[in-house]
């Protein structure tokens, strides 16, 4: 019998299945079926329920054949396969009714979608490129044990804070390190008046797994334990956020054991507390994309309003901008206000554009995201100039 099957989408161009068969220890001959979902929805638990549901009677056979097993593991490669598609997979022993499946796979453009040695690849060609600019920091490691790497860019002692992917599913590396690229290039004098402190990834084993090709939607961390819930800030108050409790480990918004219980959280904890931003913008909504609403604690929102204005202004190059108001117990935002004083902004999807509209379906594309991170590029230039220009 097959078991242990799992798949992996490399470089936007195959898919690697991987299994084991009882029995079977150097050769075996195999039945793999495949069965494209075009009507696959990345968002929400429509996407992950439509395709475990899915039945292999419709599916094509893509192989029939011997494969050979390395230290008991059988691999067989589907080059057919595009970015974007969305595929279900069954294995069987060749002469065997019963199939193993299905095994579901998304393929995501690594253009989009950075792995997270290419994040970690343009984070450390900043440092070099920018010796005197640019310093390298680990704040901690993941569940998983991947390190927690920041940048830290230009002006010591005022920064503003940007913190990507706290959920894994949503934005932030690509975002950040586009953004960080094109203002040490043309913004440098800048940066040494008002720095930027940057934790592009803070879901960092949750991100590869969706970069790998799991198809749908991932919030939480490995632990299950949604991490924009899980920070010192009013965390023993059960919240009911999309209509689930806080306090329920099965649910998308699980705040955890107790406050600060994930690594990851106290990274970014470790995080602030050595950058000491005067502002930070932590980026959310889907994909790899995000718009133009700012969402904030409640109480603040005033005081808040001048860092909103010229972020908004400068991703729409017109009009104003202000806050959404929120008080959900174990969110960031609320914890660096409680805690230090410190505005912090959920940078969600708003009126962001089109792109960001394919973005909520997993169907952006690398062009999008440079349209995208342009806009926040302005973003944040905006907010650096207005900092520049005040003395506290």
């Amino acid at each position: 019998m097959v078991h242990d099957a799992a798949g992996r989408a490399e470089d936007g161009k195959r898919v690697r299945l991987t299994f084991r068969c009882d029995g079977t220890k150097a050769t075996g001959t195999f039945r793999i079926l495949r069965r494209k979902a075009p009507k696959f929805a990345f968002h929400g638990e429509y996407g992950r329920k439509y395709l475990l549901a899915m039945e292999p009677d419709a599916a094509k056979e893509v192989h029939r054949g011997r494969l050979t097993a390395r230290e008991g593991v059988f691999a067989w490669v589907d080059e057919d396969v595009g970015v974007r598609d969305t595929c279900a997979y069954w294995v069987a022993a060749d002469g065997r009714a019963d199939l193993a499946g299905p095994l579901c796979v998304r393929v995501r453009d690594p253009e989009l979608w950075w792995p997270r040695e290419k994040v970690a690849a343009r984070m450390k060609a900043l440092a070099k490129k920018h010796p005197k600019r640019v310093e390298l920091e680990t704040f901690g490691r993941t569940v998983g044990g991947w390190p927690l790497r920041g940048l830290l860019v230009g002006n010591r002692d005022r920064r503003v804070g940007l913190v990507g992917a706290v959920h894994a599913g949503e934005s932030g590396p690509e975002i950040i390190l586009l953004a960080l690229e094109k203002l040490l290039a043309e913004h440098a004098d800048l940066l040494d008046k008002v720095g930027v402190a940057a934790l592009p990834t803070v879901n960092a084993d949750e991100r590869e797994r969706l970069v790998e090709g799991c198809p749908w939607y991932l919030r939480k961390n490995a632990n299950g334990v949604d991490l924009n819930r899980n920070f010192d800030a009013d965390w023993h108050r059960v919240h009911h956020a999309y209509g689930v409790r806080t306090d329920e480990p099965k649910k998308g918004t699980y705040r955890g054991p107790k406050p600060g219980s994930e690594p990851e959280t106290r990274a970014v904890v470790r995080f602030v507390e050595k950058t000491s931003p005067q502002v930070v913008f932590s980026y959310h909504h889907l994909g790899s994309l995000t718009g133009n609403r700012l969402q904030t604690v409640g109480k603040p929102a005033p005081v808040h309003h001048r860092f909103a204005r010229p972020y908004v202004t400068g991703y729409n190059r017109r009009g104003g901008g202000k806050a959404a108001a929120t008080d959900i117990p174990g969110m960031l935002s609320l914890w660096l206000w409680q805690k230090y004083g410190i505005p912090g902004y959920d940078v969600e999807k708003g009126s962001g554009g089109r792109e960001v509209d394919r973005a909520t379906h997993d169907r952006a594309t690398a062009a999008d995201l440079r349209t995208n991170a342009g806009k926040h590029t302005r973003a944040i230039l905006a907010v650096l100039e207005a900092l520049a220009e005040t003395k506290d």
